[in-house]
């Protein structure tokens, strides 16, 4: 896909939805708009690029315009997901004036909403020291049969990871309200993990980090801490558990620091 494509909804500064698809390969390239809505990638392999030149799916700049204009972008694809290395080291979707998110899930659907799981494969960083950056939620979920999440860092609002197989991930960076890990087959091996909430409103945090197989987790420092000044508590919640593995942690950090108080909790099991 090589030309300008808009999209818009009811109101013409929100809404609307585009999907690309290619039976096995699709390169995105050119002008596609969709002011406020939603942007679907669904091959069987997608790819990201480096920069803005690049002989992949999509080209990290063109991935960064899409979120920082307020898009919502879903990369879904059947067999794998790669971010090739990265020259700048970070695929930075943020922006002051408008929120969005990414989803990236192996297998099949129009949206994250109707998004049907994969029974296999994997979403691969080539360089650990990458990062992805979003507004408002990443998502990632790779195939329910021992596929993979191999992951540099990701920073975002809200971050939500699931993997039927292995979970690596360096840093894990939620300024907001909630990080979720769900593993289901190998280990959950994280570098940091941050979750914090410094707006001025109160509001709770949650890092949960669950492994449902035979694996354990291991991570750096956990750091969970609500700062809501004097508008009110912040509930600061900690959770890791495993089914038959070994925990294994940093420092543990659990704070609540407002005039409102807030209830704080840390559980290992």
């Amino acid at each position: 896909a090589e030309s300008r494509t808009l999209a818009h909804g009811t109101d013409p500064l929100s809404g609307g939805f585009i999907e690309l698809s290619g039976h096995r390969t699709l390169k995105v390239r050119g002008d596609i708009r969709v002011a406020g809505g939603t942007l679907l990638l669904d091959p069987t392999d997608i790819t990201i690029g480096d920069g803005a030149d690049c002989d992949a799916t999509v080209c990290e700049v063109d991935l960064e315009g899409q979120l920082s204009s307020g898009t919502n972008v879903a990369l879904i694809a059947s067999n794998s997901i790669t971010l090739e290395n990265l020259s700048d080291n970070l695929l930075d979707g943020r922006s002051s004036t408008a929120q969005s998110s990414l989803f990236m899930g192996i297998g099949s659907g129009t949206s994250e909403a109707d998004f049907v799981r994969g029974s296999g494969g994997s979403i691969l960083f080539l360089d650990a020291g990458d990062t992805i950056a979003a507004s408002e939620r990443i998502k990632l979920v790779s195939g329910a049969n021992e596929g993979q999440l191999n992951l540099g860092s990701l920073l975002a609002h809200e971050i939500k990871l699931q993997a039927g197989g292995s979970i690596q991930a360096q840093n894990l960076d939620a300024i907001g309200t909630r990080i979720e890990v769900f593993g289901e087959g190998g280990d959950i091996l994280l570098g940091g993990v941050t979750a914090r909430h410094d707006e001025a409103a109160a509001g709770s945090v949650q890092i949960d980090i669950r492994n449902t197989g035979t694996g354990g987790i291991t991570t750096g420092n956990i750091d969970g801490s609500s700062d809501a000044g004097s508008s009110g508590a912040g509930n600061v919640s900690v959770q890791l558990q495993t089914g038959d593995g070994n925990i294994r942690t940093g420092n543990v950090t659990v704070s609540s620091r407002n005039t409102g108080g807030g209830a704080n909790a840390y559980r290992s099991q």
